[in-house]
């Protein structure tokens, strides 16, 4: 987490720069042809069933706006090491007509596709990610790669609470050669990050928003939190502490006579 809401722009700045920092360290960036491509803002809606059939197996089910577009998504983990995730991912640009169609029939047609094993559950919206993301390209020698420094919100479909801002960083081997370098970027990049106090992730986005609203929690767990962090949740608690006590202070005069 970089900045609580409504901090000023600064820090967000501030927090750009040290970042910046950082990857410069791990790529030796002074070795590179380094030019930003663009700013976005990204909307990311993300599906899954009741028990999280697809969190639980590390996979993603995301419906993606950004620059006048909706794509939905399919990732699938196929293995991890110390914050390098590989993906097997695949994406199809839709119409607003087809999202609806998705909603409505509970994303059926994909989900047979990719998740046949959870066709006779339902899906639903579970999570919403608001992305400021900043991109750029960097080449060297022949190696090429896309970095993307990511500022963002999680958000509940069922509650108007918004996160703290998020940050992270995601750098993509464009081709061979840069994949064959990626492993010893990565271990640079894990060492300054340690260095520096901070760690890495082995979580994709939507796993930590998952964790960040607290769904991987049991029902009645999630149930206690959601009181717990809303004022008529709290007053309601009250309530239900102040009529308890009484009871056990009748009873305790009962049992006394």
């Amino acid at each position: 987490s970089i900045r609580g809401k409504g901090t000023s722009e600064v820090e967000v700045n501030e927090t750009i720069r040290i970042v910046k920092g950082i990857v410069k360290a791990a790529f030796n960036l002074a070795e590179f042809d380094i030019s930003q491509e663009m700013e976005e803002t990204i909307n990311d809606e993300y599906f899954d069933t009741d028990d999280l059939a697809v969190y639980r197996v590390h996979a993603v089910l995301r419906v993606r706006r950004s620059r006048g577009r909706t794509e939905v998504t399919v990732k699938k983990l196929k293995d991890i090491e110390q914050g390098l995730f590989s993906r097997q991912e695949k994406s199809e640009e839709i119409s607003e007509e087809t999202y609806s169609e998705l909603i409505r029939t509970g994303f059926r047609d994909v989900v047979m596709t990719s998740f046949p094993e959870d066709q006779d559950k339902i899906f639903s919206l579970v999570l919403r990610v608001n992305n400021e993301r900043r991109s750029f390209s960097l080449n060297r020698r022949g190696e090429q790669y896309a970095l993307a420094l990511d500022l963002f919100t999680y958000r509940s479909p069922h509650k108007e609470d918004i996160s703290e801002v998020q940050s992270e960083v995601e750098i993509e081997a464009l081709n061979p050669l840069a994949k064959s370098k990626l492993g010893d970027i990565r271990r640079n990049l894990v060492v300054i990050v340690k260095d520096k106090g901070y760690n890495y992730s082995t979580d994709s986005k939507y796993e930590r928003g998952i964790k960040h609203i607290g769904l991987d929690k049991p029902s009645w767990q999630r149930w206690f939190l959601e009181k717990w962090n809303s004022q008529k949740g709290l007053a309601w608690i009250g309530i239900v502490i102040g009529v308890l006590g009484c009871v056990v202070s009748i009873i305790a005069i009962l049992l006394s006579r």
